[in-house]
């Protein structure tokens, strides 16, 4: 979760907090103005100042003084406030973030980090209007052909410019997640777009306290009493009987009355925002006019104090809102449940507002994208929607006038060279979902293993799939006879995204290894094609650092992972887990999670004990820890169940707490030994439904071949019901998974004392009603896995694996509270000396190199970045670390070139220009 200092809280807390927004609302919708005998604006300051207060201490708490949090306040909200048209704090970060170079305006080179936290509160886009506002009011006015080419031509997240020398590869990046928040918005304020009633109340204010804003005009400021009434009245949430009160404004009468305003003038920045905002696809270069046109009616010393609240108000409300669509939580729950579906987000239609923000994507015409989506994205419709929105953010557009048809197709010029060069610079990795079926009762999800295979055969069968390709956005495609056309090598990698807590790998891999399976019949004229590669969410959230190394280890093995596969995240390979631990505190996991994990970490101090001291030193405590967890295993306990009808004895019957925790302990069986468990683990790579559905079938197709390797195993338990094999107790798991039966149980595990010992509580806690059972992890476990991290990178570095990094996603909500504190300078640091035998980073001696990385940004519009942005991060936080400059834009530099090679590595030409003598790309 971001680290943010106290000026950078209350900073945004200004423009974005929600308790300020009541304040400044109950203020325009009392009219105060029709008060003189008091001062309302010194009742107004006092309460944004206690506002800003209560706001600090509810988000913060406990965490800075009160009295610090006042002075910073006390000078921020100062007595001239509305009164005047200056905004001290804006000028602050403006100047101090911003930099002007020629017409554009990025963020300063050292403060990057700075300006990455305070994104989070703050769209930027407020800070360069600040700056642009006061640009317009230098003394030498630039023309209106100066101005649209300076506002129209400002770079995603005002990034420096590219250089087109140097492009980069974007690899791990989710298109759900790069509608960036300012488009969202200003299509709900200012376009048509609807959302959910919750949000709806907030849209229709902001657009009524937005039209009065864009009626009130100089020349009627005798009216100033009417328009404060008017503006009372658009802050009431009274219901809008004549259905127009909550429209958006008329922009076209907006743009005709304002034409023969003076340029720079906000008259004639209101003709400017009118004249994009009437064209729907053109409201991501609105929004920057919007708020130049704020900012600039409020520095106007004619500007009424009230016009000014209100104007203000607007801006916090709409920062308020914007809040809502940043991730800056800790957890994946958090992610999934609070801000990729927030209604707010989904409301807005893709075309408007995903595709034109390419932009964010690949900022440079040579720039590559591999982009992640769900499997469903991968039709006709919607690649040629995509392809179309790749050729115009690079520079080459669909060439094709819409009247020309395939039968007028003559050999490829220029342009239609280009344009097909465009769309090779990117191709797709489907995602599949960790969505699940609820369980009752709080018990471990369970997914839809039918829709699951059937989203993986429906993959298959688009892939072999010829109809619907031969559009215009393709060239026509096989209909083309000068090219040879693939489409379904835009199609390369495959991921499971989602909450890694809720559904496992297991449930996904063998539908992975099935559709990279290979050797699949393919239409007569398609070409030799390679196969697919991984990208896979794994060790990016955790309740323990065990389980999210385990998710990693999964990974790896039950999807069979080979050399060029890559690891999404997998922070718990390199966050240290003794920092992790003692900032997280207790940690609360399901026992048949703890079980696992025990398992886990005993077979791998087993392999480990006789080259690592510390491995042999908590072999014995692991042993005694899984024998205490078996007692109350959800599969290992009594009664027993006859493995080839599947009955089971239930929990019928029992109503009484005690009486149902007491039948989920049983005595540990001494034939199930933690060998015994860690086999039915490995186990779990087969899949469970194509298992039940095979039976005694001797005929197997390849997809069951793959889905159940080990089917003559686990056929022979079934058909002997015999339970205390490895594969009886694989089969024992899965059947009280299919009931939903699983243990109530939870653990709570804290971090021992430096010469403390594990917690001694009795192996049967038959008289309790609280099912909580207590463990501790001891110093030299957690130093043990410290040392399993090492060993696990250095194997998995012989795999030829790579960890896709994503720092500011892992910043926004994992347990990494900067840049520099990211475990990609454990993984690959600028110094490779940090990884000799005993140092910082080998301090078992157990590496031998660095890891492959790549950078990307994940969510860009969710967590506001750039993949530039993402490198430059980086670099000052590697000087923060005590790098030198020089040093650190070497390492980053080999990290950059080590994308493009991976993206060639993966990528398959789609065209084919076919001559006479055959094929040549």
């Amino acid at each position: 979760m971001l680290e943010r200092s106290l000026l950078e809280l209350v900073g945004g807390h200004c423009f974005s907090g929600p308790t300020l927004v009541n304040v400044l609302m109950t203020y325009l919708s009392n009219n105060p103005t029709s008060n003189i005998a008091e001062n309302p604006l010194a009742s107004l300051h006092a309460n944004c100042r206690e506002a800003l207060l209560q706001s600090m201490e509810q988000d913060r708490p406990r965490q800075f003084r009160r009295d610090d949090i006042s002075r910073l306040i006390n000078i921020l909200i100062h007595d001239n406030l509305f009164i005047n048209g200056q905004l001290p704090m804006l000028d602050k970060l403006s100047n101090s973030l911003l930099v002007r170079n020629g017409d554009y305006l990025h963020y300063r080179d050292n403060q990057i980090q700075a300006y990455s936290r305070i994104a989070v509160d703050l769209d930027p886009s407020l800070l360069a209007a600040w700056h642009f506002s006061g640009w317009l009011e230098e003394f030498h006015a630039p023309s209106a052909e100066n101005i649209r080419k300076v506002l129209d031509h400002q770079n995603p997240f005002f990034a420096p410019s590219p250089n087109p020398a140097l492009p980069y590869a974007e690899s791990h990046v989710h298109l759900g997640g790069v509608s960036a928040a300012e488009l969202i918005l200003s299509g709900q304020i200012l376009g048509g777009l609807q959302t959910t009633k919750k949000e709806k109340m907030v849209l229709f204010r902001l657009r009524r306290v937005l039209n009065e804003i864009l009626k009130w005009s100089p020349d009627n400021s005798h009216q100033n009493n009417d328009w404060n009434i008017r503006i009372q009245k658009a802050c009431s949430n009274e219901p809008d009987i004549t259905g127009k009160k909550n429209s958006p404004p008329d922009w076209g009468l907006l743009m005709q009355h304002h034409a023969q305003a003076v340029a720079g003038s906000p008259e004639w920045l209101l003709s400017e925002v009118a004249r994009r905002a009437s064209n729907l696809a053109g409201l991501g270069h609105c929004w920057l006019w919007v708020l130049v046109f704020l900012m600039r009616r409020y520095r106007q010393p004619n500007t009424p104090s009230t016009l000014r609240v209100a104007i203000l108000y607007l801006l916090t409300e709409t920062m308020s809102l914007r809040r809502q669509l940043i991730m800056d939580n800790l957890g994946l729950s958090r992610f999934t449940q609070d801000y990729y579906v927030n209604k707010l987000r989904k409301t807005v239609a893709n075309r408007h507002v995903r595709l034109p923000n390419l932009q964010h994507l690949m900022a440079s015409p040579n720039d590559l994208l591999e982009a992640k989506g769900g499997p469903n994205f991968f039709n006709p419709k919607e690649i040629a929607e995509f392809a179309k929105a790749i050729g115009n953010t690079l520079g080459h557009p669909f060439p094709f006038p819409p009247s020309q048809t395939s039968e007028q197709i003559k050999y490829p010029n220029a342009a239609e060279l280009n344009y097909v060069h465009a769309l090779e610079q990117w191709h797709f990795c489907a995602h599949f979902s960790r969505s699940a079926k609820d369980g009752k009762d709080g018990q471990r999800q369970t997914p839809d293993m039918a829709k699951l295979w059937g989203a993986a055969e429906e993959l298959q069968r688009t892939l072999h799939a010829t109809a619907g390709w031969s559009l215009p956005e393709f060239l026509w495609g096989r209909l083309n006879p000068h090219f040879s056309f693939q489409p379904t090598n835009w199609l390369r990698g495959l991921d499971v995204a989602g909450n890694e807590n809720d559904l496992h790998i297991e449930w996904f891999a063998p539908q992975l290894r099935w559709l990279r399976l290979g050797l699949h019949s393919h239409s007569p004229d398609s070409q030799v094609r390679g196969g697919f590669h991984f990208s896979i969410h794994a060790g990016e959230d955790y309740a323990h650092p065990l389980s999210g190394m385990r998710h990693v280890d999964e990974t790896v093995r039950f999807c069979e992972m080979r050399d060029g596969d890559r690891l999404g995240h997998a922070l718990a390979l390199g966050i240290n887990p003794k920092s992790w631990v003692a900032q997280h505190g207790d940690m609360v996991l399901p026992v048949d999670e703890h079980l696992d994990n025990l398992v886990w970490a005993w077979h791998h101090a087993s392999l480990l004990s006789p080259r690592l001291q510390i491995a042999a030193q908590v072999l014995p405590l692991l042993e005694r820890r899984i024998q205490r967890m078996q007692c109350y295993g959800a599969w290992l306990h009594k009664p027993k169940i006859n493995l080839s009808t599947r009955n089971t004895v239930g929990l019928h019957g029992m109503t009484n707490t005690r009486e149902q925790l007491k039948y989920w302990i049983s005595k540990p069986d001494g034939r199930i030994t933690p060998e015994h468990l860690f086999r039915a683990w490995l186990l779990r790579r087969n899949c469970h439904y194509q298992l039940s559905k095979i039976g005694n079938n001797p005929i197997l197709g390849s997809k069951e071949q793959c889905a159940v390797p080990d089917i003559a195993s686990l056929q022979q338990a079934i058909a002997h019901a015999d339970e205390w094999t490895p594969e009886g107790l694989f089969l024992r798991r899965h059947h009280q998974l299919t009931l939903g039966n699983t243990s109530p149980y939870l653990v709570v595990v804290s971090m021992q004392y430096k010469d403390g010992c594990h917690t001694e509580l009795n192996y049967l806690q038959e008289e309790t009603d609280e099912p909580l059972i207590h463990d501790s992890e001891s110093p030299e476990e957690l130093c043990f896995m410290h040392a399993l991290q090492d060993y696990l990178l250095y194997e998995y570095d012989r795999k030829g694996l790579v960890i896709e990094t994503n720092p500011t996603s892992n910043v926004y909500i994992a347990r990494v509270g900067k840049h520099s504190e990211h475990p990609i300078f454990r993984w690959n640091p600028p110094d490779e000396t940090d990884l000799i035998s005993g140092k910082q980073y080998n301090l078992y001696g157990l590496r031998c190199g660095p890891n492959r990385v790549l950078i990307n940004t994940d969510d860009p519009g969710i967590m506001p970045t750039t993949l530039r942005t993402e490198f430059a991060l980086l670099r000052e936080a590697a000087i923060e670390r005590g790098v030198s400059r020089s040093v650190a834009e070497d390492w980053l530099e080999g990290l950059r070139s080590y994308g493009i090679e991976q993206f060639h590595r993966n990528h398959q030409s789609i065209f084919t220009l076919k001559t006479d003598k055959g094929l040549f790309p």
